[in-house]
């Protein structure tokens, strides 16, 4: 990731906009907090840093949920459940589907490298 910092910025008091212009997530935030979109791997430090950075401790994020499973929006995920096994992903049944194929994840994963 670029030397640039990206600050986490509130679209709302329980809504943020996290990542990069090129690579945006979400963060949802209530009582759990929930991701919306996993970003690539280059980008899961700088998601976790964010979130720190926002004072919201690591304890109440519960889901990453994903619009789709292109390799830009998957390639994160692995390394933030490595930080994170409280995570649980969410999406679609066709994200379901392909995430349960483990030659399809491979896939992704060689892309987002």
């Amino acid at each position: 990731m670029s030397e640039k910092r990206y600050r986490p910025g509130a679209l709302s008091p329980t809504f943020y906009l996290l990542g990069t212009p090129l690579y945006p997530a979400y963060l949802s935030i209530g009582e759990y907090g929930m991701i919306i979109e996993g970003g690539i791997r280059a980008t899961a430090d700088l998601l976790i840093g964010q979130i720190n950075a926002l004072g919201i401790a690591s304890e109440r994020i519960k889901y990453i949920a994903l619009t789709h499973t292109h390799p830009d929006h998957i390639g994160a995920i692995p390394y933030l459940k490595q930080q994170w096994p409280q995570l649980q992903v969410i999406g679609g049944t066709v994200a379901a589907g392909l995430l349960k194929r483990e030659e399809a994840v491979k896939e992704f994963l060689q892309v987002d490298a």
